[in-house]
């Protein structure tokens, strides 16, 4: 499992994300969902076909994507909708949604005549372009992170100043003696 986050730190390293940004860095762990795979999920019981028909590879590593969102939503930020960056980030976003829709309904066509004018895209084309959303949404989120609120640090006094604590004494004297 350590192994697994440093990998996936090294695949967000901001550095590496602007340093091709043609290359995809993110390589997600994805289970690869195909006619054979779906049937045998409905053999074992584990789905019906209904269910077993809308699973598609990447859809889950999506859905997990959105789910992470929402549960840090405070660290990660999205540009208000009137910001120049609003229409773009929800672009990328829409992007890596497409992986969870069904490839035969009305919303991934919609998807796919936006991106891809000749023909439908391919599985691996759409997780192409959901890694390269998700590596422009990271260095967005960099760019826009929260920023921490300023750390107040009290004036330690100096060695011959009275001492805080009240006694008396030279700060050197009594709670600097340590210092």
């Amino acid at each position: 499992m350590l192994a697994r986050a440093r990998r996936i730190a090294l695949e967000l390293d901001p550095e590496r994300l602007l340093d091709d940004e043609d290359r995809i860095c993110i390589a997600p762990l994805m289970e690869q969902w195909d006619e054979d795979t779906r049937r045998e999920l409905v053999e074992e019981g584990l789905a019906s076909a209904e269910e077993a028909a809308q699973i598609h590879t990447g859809a889950l590593w999506s859905e997990g994507f959105f789910a992470a969102i929402e549960d840090f939503g405070a660290d990660w930020p999205q540009p208000e909708p009137d910001n120049e960056l609003g229409p773009a980030f929800v672009e990328m976003l829409q992007t890596v949604a497409a992986l969870g829709l069904d490839p035969a309904s009305e919303p991934f066509a919609a998807f796919a005549r936006r991106g891809w004018k000749d023909a439908d895209p391919t599985r691996d084309e759409l997780i192409d372009e959901a890694c390269f959303a998700v590596q422009d949404i990271r260095l967005y989120w960099l760019d826009n992170a929260p920023r921490p609120p300023p750390r107040r640090v009290d004036a330690v006094p100096g060695r011959n100043d009275p001492c805080p604590c009240g006694s008396g004494k030279k700060y050197k004297k009594c709670h600097g003696a340590g210092a």
